[in-house]
């Protein structure tokens, strides 16, 4: 085959960011475009201050959705703080940071809503000459084209169609948390709200910053603060009862939100004061329901097989240090959709978009884990990885 290729049956499994990107800048180019997402409740309840770049604008304009000036809020710079709160750093650098939830919302606004079916949980991938499918736990069946695996840390489409490349536990997790402004005087909105705020030590980092209010405002007052607490955690003695439930279930990867026990909570809000600058433990006791986050990696040496090919956290899972996550599928979704548009197969353009976007994973991949590397295990005795000069997690860090 030459020239030009056929649009065809585009079968997104995941419709958070990454398949909603991919999907709506198909669905522009032409193709027939299905969109599957297991969950059926809130999508938007998921993440909380995501760092954008360039590269995340080029997707959303190609995507269709919406960039104006409520996007996000900027920060003018990043401040390190030592134990007693005091300032022992600073680098200036600006950068927008956006909620979640309403990226989430510029994005679906751009997929029709008879291209999006919520509440189909992916069962199993189907691949063959020149087609691929998916079957859902209802017992439906589509058929189609190309199947995009979009479907987050823990793919279905991954696990089955690349068995042997898994997320790994990296030894820490992070406590996560989103708070009114208004929980505090207009004093500390004004000077922590342009900064994105650094504590580290050994087996702790904090970072503190804001985004958008939960009307998407930007307004003085109206904002809210969100923070990353990451906290070295043994994987035997400490992480399995952080995702054990009050009913005694222990879950697999993570938790959902409400099922955390409330007695780890109280627990994280006792130790703040004996762990963090005074204004950081404050946050923290004050922050209604902090939520969980165990930390995973996984460094890939292949996202395509047949038909299918793998973009975001499900193709690559790189730690949170370097902002990435939606950076990544931002621009895995614009090489693929580039490459569709180019090549005069599908099978030669996943093959180019592979020999595009695996090398990027290694560099997020390496690049995180230098970053975090201190965290690993760093309260298991004899442990001694000292953490980055400031200067640099300051430089480095959240900038992809």
């Amino acid at each position: 085959m030459t020239g030009r290729l056929k649009r065809g049956r585009a079968l997104v499994a995941g419709g958070s960011l990454g398949g909603l990107m991919a999907g709506a800048m198909l669905l522009r180019e032409g193709w027939d475009v299905q969109v599957y997402e297991r969950a059926t409740g809130d999508v938007e309840s998921r993440g909380a201050g995501i760092a954008t770049h360039t590269e995340l604008f080029e997707a959303f304009r190609r995507a269709g959705a919406r960039i104006d000036d409520q996007i996000g809020s900027t920060l003018t710079g990043r401040t390190a703080f030592d134990r007693d709160g005091a300032e022992i750093g600073h680098y200036a650098h600006s950068q927008v940071l956006s909620p979640w939830s309403l990226l989430y919302r510029r994005l679906r606004e751009t997929v029709p809503a008879a291209a999006y079916q919520s509440g189909k949980e992916v069962r199993c991938v189907h691949v063959g000459p020149g087609e691929a499918g998916l079957e859902f736990a209802d017992g439906s069946k589509v058929e189609g084209d190309l199947v995009i695996g979009a479907d987050g840390v823990w793919s279905t489409v991954r696990e089955q169609m690349f068995p042997e490349s898994l997320p790994v536990y990296c030894g820490y997790v992070a406590w996560r948390g989103l708070l009114d402004e208004s929980s505090f005087d207009r004093a500390f909105g004004r000077y922590y709200g342009p900064l994105q705020s650094l504590y580290a030590e050994h087996g702790e980092q904090f970072i503190f910053h804001m985004v958008n209010g939960a009307d998407d405002s930007l307004e003085e007052g109206r904002r809210r603060f969100g923070f990353l607490w990451y906290r070295s955690t043994d994987a035997t003695s400490e992480l399995p009862a952080l995702l054990t439930d009050e009913h005694g279930v222990t879950h697999a990867h993570s938790i959902p939100p409400p099922k955390i026990q409330r007695a780890h909570i109280d627990h994280l809000r006792r130790i703040a004061g004996d762990l963090l600058p005074p204004q950081f433990a404050e946050v923290v006791r004050r922050t209604p329901r902090p939520f969980l986050q165990p930390i995973y990696d996984l460094r890939p040496e292949a996202i395509v097989r047949g038909r299918v090919a793998l973009l975001g956290d499900a193709a690559c899972v790189a730690r949170p240090h370097v902002g990435a996550g939606v950076l990544k599928a931002a621009c895995d979704a614009i090489s693929l959709s580039q490459a569709l548009k180019e090549a005069s197969s599908i099978e030669a353009a996943l093959m180019k978009y592979q020999a595009d976007r695996v090398p990027e994973c290694h560099r997020l991949v390496d690049k995180a884990r230098h970053l975090g590397s201190y965290l690993e295990g760093t309260r298991r005795k004899g442990s001694s990885v000292p953490v980055l000069p400031i200067e640099d997690l300051l430089r480095d860090s959240g900038r992809g």
